[in-house]
């Protein structure tokens, strides 16, 4: 990336290198140079939390691992905090 912006008009450009830079800083945090990140919540966490297997499982957990890559949780005990919030906040439809 920071080859790509440094061969193209403007060819310099603090912003974009800044991006690049926290980009590089966050995938350092996440160690995805040695394995991708994985879920920390699965649909055993929602099913232990009372809820139903079934389709809203995948956008759920969709949320919550956008979620954890964001920062907002970063261990299974945080996690969980943040999945009750989220069911408290988007319940999922009644069977």
């Amino acid at each position: 990336m920071t080859a790509d912006c440094l061969g193209r008009p403007p060819l310099v450009d603090a912003e974009t290198l800044a991006l690049i830079a926290k980009l590089r800083s966050r995938a350092h945090k996440l160690a995805i140079h040695q394995t991708p990140p994985r879920p920390l919540l699965l649909g055993r966490h929602l099913i232990a939390l009372g809820q139903a297997p079934g389709p809203h499982f995948t956008e759920i957990l969709a949320a919550a691992f956008e979620a954890q890559l964001d920062g907002a949780f970063s261990d299974e005990e945080t996690a969980l905090i943040w999945l009750r919030k989220f069911l408290q906040r988007y319940p999922p439809p009644n069977p």
